[in-house]
């Protein structure tokens, strides 16, 4: 039986943050609509998940945890109802700090979550509050002291680093956090201006400047050797993990394994088509109702395929498998593998048992490798 996925996406948050441009709101007067729409969604599409079993499940946002444990159940209800859900399933479901309180922790063990995604971003209050987050320092402590508290151990945090006036110093504390709570997983991404967003704003009007090229490279050796030190298996370009506590739900994502996404602005994926929901709160909600199309569907060329499978396996720490490479796109092949050979003498990409995979030198410019690599 074939594995598949679920995310769902929650599209609100008490305050937008300076770098975001996800999709949310932060005018909660429609979640009661919105949760009953989701639920209709996630009725109506059970055909697309027959002979399948539901090998992960990811509520995103947006914040997740505006969610109450009725409402949480009542998805879930849902999903036992008409998706064959795998044993040993991974439940994950993302967490402001500050909704980490006792009483509404004691509602989260009565569901079937087992991993907690904690967004704290950083542990020094100057950061966050450039980042225009709702909590401080002392709350990324306690909410991750609480969590721990209540049993949960497949606990992973999201950090943060590039931050304008950081430095190694204060990065390096950051990552320390993770050795003085014992955490098994980590997320680390580079501050980058995303456009429709407050600090894109800032940056064009030279309110805000970023660190330099050989700041971020210098915060991105400094990661990559502190997880080697640690215990850290880096692999994704983004996470870390302790042996056993890869994340089960990104991993099949960057296999290229079907996943549905149920709320607005969800994405889902068939190995063929990709399926955007409309990015509108209201206009989802009506549409789901009245019965109307919500979504658009992009039938994925065997170029955009191609490309596709080269960004996502290069990106982990295996690697691109050459074999396969060369088996489902037999005509891309001869090009993309002199472009590698070209790699392979500057040391940013090495072979290995007919699999190629990036250097530590090769990370620093992972995005400029990708970029010549594809079919264009």
């Amino acid at each position: 039986m074939k594995d598949i996925g679920i995310y769902i996406h929650i599209p609100y948050c008490k305050r937008k943050c300076s770098y975001c441009n996800f999709h949310f709101s932060t005018n909660f007067s429609t979640k009661d609509d919105l949760i009953s729409s989701i639920l209709l969604e996630i009725q109506a599409r059970k055909h697309e998940a027959q002979d399948m079993r539901v090998s992960s499940i990811y509520f995103g946002g947006g914040t997740p945890s505006v969610l109450n444990s009725i409402e949480l159940n009542r998805i879930f209800d849902m999903l036992l109802q008409h998706y064959q859900l795998g044993e040993g399933i991974e439940i994950s479901f993302e967490m402001n700090p500050d909704d980490v309180v006792s009483s509404y922790v004691k509602e989260l063990v009565r569901t079937p979550i087992n991993r907690i995604s904690l967004g704290v971003q950083s542990f020094h209050d100057s950061e966050l509050q450039f980042m225009n987050r709702v909590h401080d320092a002392n709350v990324s402590n306690e909410s991750i002291r609480l969590l721990q508290d209540f049993g949960y151990r497949n606990l992973t945090i999201d950090l943060i680093y590039g931050v304008p006036q950081s430095s190694t110093e204060t990065w390096a504390a950051n990552l320390n956090k993770l050795l003085e709570y014992n955490l098994n997983h980590f997320s680390a991404y580079l501050l980058t201006v995303e456009d429709r967003t407050k600090l894109s704003f800032d940056v064009k009007n030279s309110s805000v400047k970023m660190v330099t090229d050989e700041i971020a490279i210098e915060q991105m050796n400094y990661l990559l050797d502190f997880a080697e030190a640690s215990g850290f298996e880096a692999y994704e370009i983004s996470n870390f993990a302790k042996e056993g506590y890869r994340a089960i739900h990104n991993s099949n994502y960057w296999k290229g394994i079907p996943y549905l996404g149920f709320g607005p602005s969800a994405h889902s994926y068939d190995g063929v088509n990709r399926r955007a929901n409309i990015s509108h709160n209201l206009d989802y909600i009506k549409a789901v109702s009245t019965g109307l199309d919500y979504f658009d569907i992009e039938i994925l060329s065997n170029k955009n395929r191609c490309n596709e499978f080269l960004m996502l396996n290069l990106r982990k720490i295996e690697g691109i498998d050459l074999a396969l490479l060369e088996e489902n796109f037999t005509a891309y092949f001869p090009r993309i593998y002199k472009i590698f050979q070209q790699y392979l003498v500057s040391g940013d990409v090495i072979e290995k048992i007919n699999f190629i995979s990036l250097t530590k030198k090769g990370r620093m410019i992972s995005d400029k490798i990708i970029s010549d690599l594809f079919e264009v």
